[in-house]
């Protein structure tokens, strides 16, 4: 009978799979609730680590790694949730999500966001206020409460129970790794909820994440010592701090406006500060499509690539100017001009200032 029982549940499961692929198929790229592109890459990643046949499971959603991961690059929830479901059922790993969050360092820019603050209790404010960049659905907050913080994390828009069982215990892994890296081991939490209930032996849960875990709370949330909140960061830069905060809020405002536009100029940002081809077709191959389709979609919001990257060449320009000591020959090579003098006749056209005097003046107040 139990194993009747059993059979039925994961020929449900192979079906409830089987239904999620050809959602996800018809709708990668249009779904309503969406999930930032290097998402995915991060999760495949880790499933690489694990041994999970990656090249099997992409095949089998339809999927190239080439097409995530672009600045500004947004993937359907029904595809986010798809692969986690997928790649359990092909592993028959019913905790593969918490396996997978541990599997690899973290390495997203919210990672990157947090590990550059001063102290814990700064890291874990930026992560919750920017959390919204992960998902278009996905909420955080820090709260005190006595002498424990939680960060709370939540979904508004959840999609399969199962597949966000997956990604919960996936991220429960990847923050229990980066207070380890963040503090060197320092601080590590007193205490994981998650809202569902468990899908393996309690055991097996702090095992792998080396915690106490609770279930059926009322929410997912992670606790750790309140005085830990002024504990330092070991790889704080305020440097990378202010950059990251900028990439991350303007990621989330392409994401949030819905515009093609912002995720070109987020391209663009790219391409330059990688000193890499910014061209038309460099930037359509970073964001996975055709030149044609870059032209036709910038037209449809009254625009042209030639605008866009003239604008966009101008704000970090500026950028660089007030901000970098690198001398304006260096500059007018990041941003593709064939010398100084074209970069300060384009200068003196975008701003009506020559480069080391619009550099003088911002060093000067």
């Amino acid at each position: 009978m139990g194993q009747t029982l059993r059979e039925e549940a994961a020929a449900r499961l192979v079906a409830t799979v089987h239904s999620l692929v050809a959602t996800a198929q018809r709708a990668i790229y249009e779904h309503a609730v969406t999930i930032a592109g290097e998402q995915p890459i991060h999760i495949l990643r880790s499933f690489d680590a694990l041994g999970v046949p990656v090249d099997e499971l992409c095949a089998r959603l339809g999927l190239t790694r080439s097409g995530l991961g672009g600045p500004g690059t947004r993937v359907s929830r029904v595809l986010f949730d798809t692969l986690f479901l997928a790649a359990a059922e092909m592993t028959g790993d019913p905790l593969l999500g918490m396996r997978a969050g541990m599997a690899k360092t973290p390495a997203d820019l919210l990672f990157f966001l947090s590990a550059s603050q001063r102290t814990l209790g700064e890291a874990l404010r930026e992560f919750a206020r920017l959390f919204r960049v992960v998902g278009a659905s996905m909420r955080a907050s820090v709260e005190v409460r006595g002498a424990t913080a939680w960060l709370h994390v939540s979904d508004t828009a959840p999609g399969q129970p199962e597949a966000l069982r997956h990604e919960l215990e996936y991220l429960a892994g990847q923050l229990v790794q980066y207070l380890a890296l963040a503090t060197r081991g320092a601080c590590r939490p007193t205490e994981i909820r998650f809202a569902h209930p468990p899908a393996g032996p309690t055991v097996e849960y702090e095992r792998i994440l080396g915690v106490p875990v609770r279930f059926r709370s009322e929410a997912f949330q992670i606790g750790l010592s309140a005085v830990d909140l002024d504990t330092a960061v070991v790889t704080a830069n305020a440097d990378i701090a202010r950059m990251t905060r900028e990439a991350a809020q303007q990621q989330l405002e392409a994401a949030e406006s819905g515009s093609f536009r912002a995720r070109v100029e987020l391209a663009l940002r790219r391409r330059i500060q990688q000193d890499a081809d910014h061209s038309r077709e460099g930037v359509a191959a970073l964001l996975a499509t055709s030149v044609g389709t870059l032209k036709r979609r910038l037209s449809e919001e009254n625009c042209s690539f030639r605008d866009v990257r003239d604008d966009v060449r101008r704000a970090v320009a500026e950028e660089m100017l007030a901000r970098t000591e690198k001398s304006v020959s260096e500059i007018a090579a990041l941003l593709d001009f064939a010398d100084a003098a074209s970069f300060g006749k384009a200068f003196r056209r975008w701003t009506g200032a020559n480069p080391r005097d619009f550099r003088a003046r911002k060093r000067s107040g």
